[in-house]
């Protein structure tokens, strides 16, 4: 991973109290705008001016002025008088109208030496592009926050873009000038107070999204983020307690999809909140434990209702998902019902559950894909850490040593398959935290070190693939993967486990490396969730506290949440004010 530094966030040369006076005074005095659009070969003076309503755009002006407070008062005042009357499109007074300001700022010609280069050049949110053909005199631009929000990459965004200019835009010819600019992004929202410089609300944005700093994060933050991803899944709930499965900002519409495995893990990571506020010293606190704690057992129960049978082969436990029988959800189901601890409630059921899983396991150690007949759902690099997962907080309660046994000989099993070439991401995310359940819990000694071995190997093999504080891009620094999402915070949630042995070993280096890691991971995160600023673009105050899958896919999905929620919960546990600081984890 890069070495650490603190992330790049240049002050944009437009002043986004000056750019919010004038959107504001202009949007206030609608005026018709006569003139031609401007020419997507001209740059420098590029502003552009929409609105949005409760994730809706309902309207946008373009143009092209020398004086760039005068250029976005001018467009303000246009797009105010486009706006229809009377409709609730054109209701003006309505608090979640906001404007979305973007003006250019720097411009810099670029010489690519073909089309690849050019790709290479660009990154996705954070510039805008003009191509111009020289020979023809056409031209295509883009947006960087167009660009983020519509295409899935940087190569996709430019070959489009190459093909509106000189097409069939195979490959870049000479003849095409190629111009990067970088913006002053801001979101004003009309109907709010104002200070002294006009800045009342603003948010300065990045590829259309805000850009959380590293200073900003809190261990009262993390905890504070990861309640508003619980209540945004308490607020989407249907009748029988199951959770609604994807918002879809687009069609304001919420998907017909669903995953079982998806609802077992969105029900434990309500548990995991009552947990983590039952044991609070004050009254609120006992209040919001009680609060998800019986909004979990809802859940279970509409689980249950829906798909939970007791009469498979053997009396196993298992979940009948679109017809088919299947066990996958079942260890979720058994995390959710260990975090509640109210064995009144759930003794009967954990004992059966946890027999389910054991009968999976083959005499290698490894967990099979069916059991008895019935399939597992999903792949075996998420199962087989979720089981072993399962069975080892399992043990923690029950203390049982067949149970113990189980997880020593599955990590012995995982450990050898791990090397034999099947290093995985999301199969490290969840076997790390199995690691470091066993490894706190077991009394067998040689299991506890071989654990901790098998965990520093995951965790140290998945920091390479996280982008540190130097990346181009401030939205991409402490994301995992080539294109970092939601997937962060599930390996977040594995390097916080990892973290936990490492302090535990009194290992230093490491503790410093893993502290390091999530440090950035956090920060990344923060910036999927829904926050205040955003829900003009996504949709009602509802959805504040909803997470998004990336940078690019405004969609809000239930497991989206549930990971987002365990990540910042389980850091709001483990770390300290000055853990999140870069300063102190370098």
């Amino acid at each position: 991973m890069d070495e650490i530094a603190e992330p790049s966030l240049e002050a944009p040369l437009g002043d986004p109290g000056a750019l919010a006076r004038a959107a504001r005074e202009g949007f206030r005095s609608p005026q018709a705008h006569e003139s031609e659009p401007p020419s997507e070969s001209e740059v420098a003076g590029r502003i552009r001016v929409g609105a949005w309503l409760r994730g809706t755009s309902i309207g946008e002006v373009a143009l092209v002025d020398a004086d760039t407070i005068s250029g976005v008062r001018m467009a303000a005042a246009a797009l105010a008088a486009a706006l229809p009357e009377g409709s609730e499109k054109g209701q003006r007074g309505d608090a979640s109208l906001i404007l979305d300001v973007e003006v250019v700022d720097e411009v810099e010609r670029l010489e690519p030496g073909g089309l690849n280069e050019l790709i290479a050049s660009v990154e996705l949110g954070l510039h805008g592009l003009v191509l111009t053909d020289t020979k023809t005199k056409k031209s295509a631009g883009g947006w960087p926050s167009r660009a983020q929000r519509e295409f899935s990459g940087s190569a996709q965004w430019v070959k489009w873009l190459l093909r509106q200019a000189r097409p069939p835009g195979v490959r870049l010819p000479e003849s095409v000038r190629v111009d990067r600019f970088r913006t002053t992004h801001v979101a004003v929202p009309v109907n709010v107070g104002t200070d002294s410089d006009g800045a009342g609300g603003v948010e300065t944005l990045v590829g259309g999204l805000h850009v959380v700093p590293q200073e900003g994060l809190s261990q009262r933050r993390m905890l504070e983020a990861a309640t508003y991803a619980g209540f945004w899944l308490l607020r989407h709930r249907l009748a029988d307690g199951r959770f609604r499965y994807e918002f879809q900002p687009g069609t304001q519409s919420w998907s017909r999809a669903d995953s079982i495995v998806r609802q077992a893990g969105c029900v434990w990571s309500v548990a995991a909140l009552a947990t983590a506020y039952r044991g609070g010293q004050s009254k609120a606190y006992q209040d919001l434990g009680k609060t998800f704690a019986d909004a979990a057992m809802q859940s279970i129960s509409g689980i249950l209702d829906a798909g939970l049978k007791r009469d498979g082969p053997g009396r196993l436990y298992y979940i009948e998902a679109n017809g088919e029988p299947r066990l996958g959800a079942i260890p979720l189901l058994l995390l959710a019902v260990t975090d509640l601890r109210n064995e009144s409630f759930n003794k009967d059921l954990a004992t059966r559950l946890t027999q389910t899983l054991l009968t999976v396991q083959r005499a290698d150690g490894s967990f099979g894909t069916s059991a008895r007949g019935l399939e597992m759902e999903g792949s075996e690099k998420y199962f087989a850490g979720q089981i072993a997962l399962a069975l080892a907080r399992r043990y923690f309660v029950d203390k049982k040593p067949r149970i113990d046994e189980a997880v020593s000989r599955a990590l012995a099993y995982y450990q050898d398959w791990w090397a034999d070439g099947n290093a995985d991401l999301s199969f490290a995310a969840w076997m790390l935290q199995a690691c470091e359940s066993h490894y706190r819990h077991t009394p067998n000694a040689q299991s506890k070190a071989a654990a901790k071995q098998f965990a520093y190997q995951m965790a140290d093999w998945a920091l390479t693939f996280q982008h540190g504080a130097s990346h181009a891009n401030p939205l991409w620094v402490g994301g995992f993967g080539k294109s970092p999402g939601i997937g962060t915070a599930a390996y977040t949630e594995g390097m916080i486990r990892a973290l936990v042995i490492a302090t535990a070993d009194k290992d230093f280096e490491r503790i410093a490396l893993y502290r390091r890691s999530v440090a950035l991971a956090l920060r990344f995160l923060l910036q999927l969730q829904v926050e205040p600023a955003d829900l003009a673009f996504i949709g009602g105050e509802e959805h504040r506290g909803g997470v998004r899958g990336s940078l690019r896919r405004r969609n809000l999905r239930c497991d989206n949440a549930q990971h987002f929620l365990m990540a910042t919960l389980r850091a709001s546990a483990v770390l300290q004010d000055a853990d999140l600081k870069l300063e102190s984890v370098q």
